[in-house]
Parts: structure tokens; sequence; C-alpha cells
């Protein structure tokens, strides 16, 4: 083992020599090698708002696609199906809990649900 003395001659040694610069391509390749061991976390908080916000989006195409079997969803409807989507949105972008989220969930499925059909809108058997 070496001895105190040995060893604080050794640091003066050390401390003499000239600083050594490492080539820039060095850095490089540690940067690289570091984010190869340690990739940077996905952002799913990113991709889960932009599949929301396709499917908020893709909703009132569904609805009127639905709506063409059960007789036209009225334009007053659509128009406050349209509003919610967007209120809804608005408030996961802002970071709402289901709990918050949940009444205007309810009030888009009620908008949604099936309504019955007018006497004018039955179909009928025409004879010819």
């Amino acid at each position: 083992m070496n001895t105190p003395t040995e060893q604080a001659e050794l640091a003066a040694r050390l401390r003499q020599l000239p600083e050594l610069q490492p080539p820039p391509s060095l850095w490089l390749r540690t940067e690289a090698e570091y984010l190869v061991r340690h990739p940077k976390p996905r952002r799913p908080r990113l991709q889960g708002w932009a599949i929301a916000a396709t499917l908020l989006a893709a909703l009132p195409l569904g609805a009127l696609l639905y709506s063409t079997q059960q007789g036209p969803i009225e334009t007053e409807q659509l128009i406050r199906i349209q509003t919610l989507d967007h209120e809804l949105q608005r408030r996961i972008d802002e970071g709402a809990s289901d709990a918050e989220l949940a009444p205007l969930w309810e009030q888009r499925r009620a908008l949604m649900a099936p309504r019955p059909r007018r006497a004018s809108e039955e179909p009928s058997t025409v004879r010819i």
C-alpha cells in the first residue's frame, strides 16, 4: 500500500501533468451511446391526446352515418353535439379528471341516443 507521503507525491505529480483534451468526436459517440442505453421517454400523453382528438373529430361523422339508419339528425342537435365535443376536448387538454368529464359524456350520450321515428318517417308500403 501507499503511505500518505507517497499518495501526496503522486497527487502532486498528477497535478503537474497537462490537461488532456479528448477529440470532439468522443463527446458525440459518448452521447449517442448514452441515448442508446438510456432512451428518452416517449410522450404518451401527447400520443394519447392526438388519439383522443382524432376520435372526437370522427364522432360527429359517425353520428351522421348512424343517424341515416334512425332518421336524420337535426341541424340543431348536430350543433349541440359538436359544441359538446369541443368542450370535452378543451377540458381534456386542460387535464380534467374522469369525474369532471363524466357529466359531459352523459350529455353527449343522451344527444346521440336513437330517437323514436316520427309517423312521417315510418316506412310505408307502396302498392302499384
